[in-house]
């Protein structure tokens, strides 16, 4: 008798051990995305340009999904042979409108734009999103603004 109930003992430690030890069913998780997603421009678009007389604006507008948690995005817009960037600015919404008036790209810089964003996330800058191009439509194609 004395040697059931030990080993009846004994079994019931083993599952309460084992049932302690193991772990239990959770959701499953889901990896936390950090990287923005580039809407628009799309890649290889047409953005605006400004007039060589000044009269008019040049609007570029661009657009990311949010990121859970970002406090903010950096976006950088860069001309492939361009040492440094027009656009690398903190911004505080996942969408942003650069509008000059007077202002143009000259013809011979109008291709080969890049963009992309990053998002902060916590206390540290994430990974930039993936890169896109674009180019600029000619100089001069809007008609001069009244004055």
């Amino acid at each position: 008798m004395r040697n059931r109930i030990r080993t009846k003992v004994s079994i019931i430690g083993l599952v309460c051990l084992c049932l302690l030890s193991c772990k239990s069913p959770t959701e499953p998780s889901y990896p936390v995305i950090d990287i923005p997603v580039l809407l628009s421009p799309q890649d290889g678009a047409v953005l605006d340009n400004g007039r060589r007389d000044g009269k008019d604006y040049f609007i570029w507008d661009f657009d990311w999904t949010d990121v859970s948690g970002a406090t903010k995005f950096n976006l950088y817009v860069k001309h492939s042979g361009s040492k440094y960037p027009v656009i690398d600015e903190e911004i505080y919404s996942s969408s942003h409108q650069k509008k000059g008036y007077g202002g143009f790209v000259a013809n011979h810089n109008r291709f080969d734009w890049k963009w992309k964003v990053r998002a902060y996330v916590g206390s540290r800058w994430r990974d930039w999103s993936e890169e896109r191009s674009f180019d600029v439509e000619p100089e001069d194609t809007d008609p001069p603004m009244d004055e």
